[in-house]
């Protein structure tokens, strides 16, 4: 799995977790271009680093490409998502 995958699975659990589509948070290609743009991601650039994109998901979803989130497997067969420096 890579890095686009994982992001991609991130944006669904979130959207999951507030009731609504993963494309009203970003469509696959503005997650593709916010992952190879990780290193200066420019918040004019990226609609997922504005306003309640940013509130809901964008700020985790850096957490994540910065690696201070880990990705896990839970009981459930669920993804989940924690910090990586406990």
């Amino acid at each position: 799995m890579g890095l686009l995958e994982i992001a991609q699975a991130f944006l669904r659990a979130l959207a999951e977790s507030h009731e609504i589509a993963p494309t009203l948070l970003a469509t696959t290609s503005e997650l593709e271009a916010l992952v190879a743009d990780r290193q200066r991601a420019d918040p004019e650039r990226h609609a997922l680093l504005q306003g309640w994109r940013y509130a809901v998901a964008g700020a985790r979803l850096l957490e994540l490409l910065e690696g201070n989130l880990a990705v896990r497997v839970g009981p459930s067969g669920t993804l989940v998502f924690e910090s990586a420096h406990p």
